[in-house]
């Protein structure tokens, strides 16, 4: 249940500050693999130029504070961050 709640806020983002803002193309990708005792997954999101007085929000360091609790040592957390395109990608040793 504890894996929903988090990947529930990646996907929440994608929409609200990615797709939902993009009125050209919109497109999301997500992969979820599980293999073992690993856990892979993905979601990347088109984007477009953040509005300078956009406030920003607290979603993703919340879930990075939760990961370090639940998965000390057991997760690797990336989250890439360019002109056009919003990905993460979370490995977990469960």
């Amino acid at each position: 249940m504890l894996l929903i709640y988090l990947f529930r806020h990646f996907i929440e983002n994608s929409f609200k500050h990615g797709a939902s803002n993009d009125v050209g193309s919109p497109w999301i990708t997500l992969k979820l693999k599980i293999t073992g005792d690993k856990l892979n997954f993905t979601i990347a999101n088109s984007k477009v130029i953040p509005n300078e007085d956009q406030p920003t929000g607290i979603g993703i360091e919340n879930v990075k504070k939760r990961l370090q609790l639940l998965y000390p040592d057991r997760h690797h957390l990336i989250i890439s961050d360019d002109e056009s395109v919003f990905r993460i990608k979370l490995d977990i040793n469960l």
